[in-house]
């Protein structure tokens, strides 16, 4: 289970309780009449609650009917926007998700032009991206700073806006704000262009990002052709590398496993990582599309995809040889397996530099991978009967200096 933070006392609280007692549909029927009512953390624990296995049938219908009916504005606009663009209780409708967040930046929503912009860069108008970003940023959103910090730091020189902004973005909390002002302080700075934002994204949003979400994957790199392995240079831009760790790390806990026999969840003993498994409630269509694109990678319909999550190894941390693979339990494992299947695949990125150590290695191939930082691996985990391939035997060798940031995808049969 994706598991929430704890909501604040109030609407949220008193129905995550009755969730927590076992009262699933009471629980989801109080969160959606709450948010009906326009109450935001009712809506986004709305939707986490509602894709959980637990939830009753068409749970994330009703919850997407509930959020269809609240009242209006950017945080239930962001919700609306990632239900578009997933097909989360209905159908996908990408280019619906951009008109709605198009909206929203012309209305002066800084988040809404922020996400426009990202994926305008993913998309590679950089040149219309930036100039959102520069927009935004003058407006205080405080991840078109921390894009703009990265975009002068590959770079070489920073545009006059984030030099401007880059101390009060360390000063604000934001998980990368220190460093990339840190990384960024003695860069030659630039003045920023002007130009008819709005505009020019308008154009993007009706050409290049709808293109773009339904163009091919990228072509890969092969490690080995049975099994499977291969990877791709290059897959997530940077700006979208932290912008997905700065979604993820108020998400971050202990690697933790369920353990059938007591029915808690305990320590993890093969992996000594952090791991934020990212709720439904924070996804965006940013998120949306880092989930659809490794599940893509891995040819693999998105709607299969467990959850999205990103792992944090500290010095001195590793995953120790496993599979990805189910085994049969008679427990939660067998449930599991008869309802959604095997776990098929699994897609990684790497997300950041700077750490020595923590490459990813296939004992049973002679296979080590460590890539650079957007550099994404995938793999088949089971043979073509559908039996899980021991050969898919793995590691993460531990990190012996800094911090390795990994977003992980694992990759199921059915729904």
């Amino acid at each position: 289970m994706t598991t929430p933070h704890k909501p604040a006392p109030g609407n949220a609280q008193r129905a995550y309780d009755d969730w927590l007692a076992g009262n699933h549909e009471a629980s989801l029927r109080a969160l959606a009449g709450a948010a009906r009512a326009g109450d935001l953390a009712s809506a986004s624990l709305l939707l986490t609650l509602s894709n959980q296995p637990e939830a009753p049938p068409r749970a994330c219908e009703a919850a997407r009917d509930a959020l269809e009916a609240a009242p209006g504005g950017p945080v239930i606009h962001r919700h609306l926007a990632y239900l578009k663009a997933s097909g989360y209780g209905g159908p996908v409708d990408a280019a619906a998700a951009l008109r709605l967040r198009l909206a929203d930046a012309q209305k002066g929503d800084t988040q809404a032009l922020t996400e426009l912009a990202l994926l305008s860069i993913w998309a590679g108008e950089t040149g219309i991206g930036e100039k959102a970003l520069i927009k935004a940023a003058s407006g205080g959103q405080a991840h078109a700073i921390a894009a703009l910090l990265r975009i002068g730091s590959d770079r070489g020189h920073l545009r006059a806006i984030a030099r401007e902004q880059a101390a009060g973005l360390a000063r604000s909390g934001h998980p990368l704000g220190a460093s990339l002002a840190s990384a960024t302080a003695g860069l030659e700075v630039r003045e920023s262009p002007d130009a008819d934002t709005i505009s020019g994204m308008d154009r993007s949003v009706t050409g290049s990002i709808e293109r773009w979400f339904a163009e091919a994957d990228p072509a890969m790199q092969t490690l080995s052709d049975d099994p499977p392995v291969a990877y791709v240079a290059g897959f997530l831009p940077h700006v979208i590398c932290d912008y997905l760790v700065a979604n993820a790390v108020p998400h971050l806990q202990p690697a933790k496993i369920f353990d059938p026999y007591t029915g808690q969840n305990r320590a993890d003993p093969y992996r000594t990582s952090l791991t934020a498994s990212l709720p439904d409630g924070i996804f965006d269509i940013v998120l949306w599309a880092i989930k659809d694109r490794m599940a893509r990678l891995a040819g693999v319909d998105p709607a299969r995809g467990e959850a999205l999550s990103v792992l944090a190894y500290r010095a001195g941390d590793q995953y120790r040889a496993h599979f990805d693979f189910l085994t049969d339990d008679n427990g939660p494992a067998s449930a599991d397996l008869a309802r959604r299947g095997q776990r098929i695949a699994t897609t990684l990125v790497r997300l950041n530099d700077g750490f020595e150590g923590g490459a990813t290695v296939f004992p049973r191939l002679g296979i080590s991978w460590k890539g650079a930082s957007g550099e994404a691996l995938t793999f088949r985990n089971v043979r073509s009967d559908g039996k899980g391939d021991e050969r898919s035997l793995h590691a993460g060798e531990e990190v012996t200096s800094g911090m390795k940031l990994m977003a992980s995808l694992w990759l199921r049969e059915r729904q």
